[in-house]
């Protein structure tokens, strides 16, 4: 069964992402609707080398524990990719690029490539945890290790959540 989902629909202009130190503020704004300009990978603005926060490893993003994208956020990855994130906290829940997807939040038509990401339990290249959300037209491909809860493109998928036309290419 493939479930589509509508185009997004701006209430107001989204903001542009075109570095990594613009997609780490989405982690930590409370609220807004964001697309990417550009692919990102280890030659983009603001990517961090090996950044050792807590003696744990992650590149990519600053290390950001507070990973939750919050409710009515919608992120267009506008067929572009992000490449090269990096994330080893191996004892820490909800790790991905966003940790946890929570009620209406969107994101669509974006790539996560050559991912390296270690995590607790709910651990997925893209969301950790799809609350209440919905996921369309994304992929990831690299290697995603985890206790619980742990998948290619997202760890885990509530019943209410809904996740469309996602290509996943992982290793363990």
């Amino acid at each position: 069964m493939i479930l589509l989902l509508p185009a997004l629909t701006w209430a107001a202009s989204p903001t542009v992402v075109d570095s990594w130190a613009d997609l780490n503020d989405i982690r930590t704004a409370l609220d807004g609707n964001y697309i990417l300009d550009s692919n990102l990978d280890s030659n983009s603005a603001g990517y961090v080398h090996d950044s050792r926060v807590g003696g744990k490893r992650q590149s990519g993003l600053a290390a950001n524990r507070y990973n939750r994208l919050a409710v009515h956020r919608r992120i267009d990855g506008n067929g572009h990719t992000i490449t090269g994130l990096t994330i080893y906290r191996p004892t820490t829940d909800y790790q991905g690029l966003f940790g946890r997807l929570d009620t209406s939040a969107v994101i669509q038509d974006v790539g996560v490539v050559d991912c390296n990401i270690k995590g607790k339990n709910y651990v997925g290249a893209l969301v950790g945890y799809l609350l209440d959300g919905s996921v369309s037209g994304c992929y990831a491909t690299g290697k995603i290790h985890g206790t619980d809860r742990v998948g290619g493109l997202i760890g885990q998928n509530s019943e209410t959540s809904s996740a469309a036309e996602l290509l996943l290419q992982m290793r363990c």
